[in-house]
């Protein structure tokens, strides 16, 4: 191969590299990381501050019963109160629901969420030592807005 051609080649594949670091530099983390767990974590831990990874573990899976439409986690997951209000809401849009926020206060960890196809916000209350307890019916609180 012609020394000329090399060069060039070299050059080329150096500018590409060039492109897309600046590219994920530029982006947002997701474009940059290369670990699809890492940058979940990362988002997480950006909207959130304060909180008991129990707590959140506990309103994803009451948000995940609800969009499968599985009562018996619901009812495990979820105080009688909680149960009663998301069976008179309905689960007509239920499956699509994006947490946006979360912060602790006063021993309970509120997770704020936004359904993608109504625009509607649902915010849990999660008792922050029942949830490090393992305990059953650790969110307490459930309110809808929109």
């Amino acid at each position: 191969m012609d020394t000329a051609v090399r060069a060039r080649t070299a050059a080329l594949g150096i500018t590409a590299i060039a492109a897309l670091t600046s590219i994920g530099l530029a982006g947002n983390p997701a474009l940059a990381a290369s670990d699809t767990t890492t940058t979940s974590t990362t988002a997480a831990a950006v909207q959130s501050s304060g909180h008991p990874t129990t707590s959140l573990k506990y309103a994803y899976e009451l948000v995940r019963a609800f969009g499968t439409g599985s009562d018996v986690d619901v009812e495990r997951l979820a105080t009688d109160a909680v149960v009663k209000t998301l069976s008179e809401h309905g689960d007509s849009h239920a499956s699509r629901w994006h947490r946006f926020a979360a912060d602790s206060a006063a021993g309970s960890t509120y997770v704020a969420y936004t359904s993608l196809d109504t625009g509607e916000e649902m915010t849990l209350g999660v008792s922050n030592e029942k949830s490090a307890d393992g305990d059953d019916e650790a969110v307490r609180q459930i309110r809808f807005d929109g």
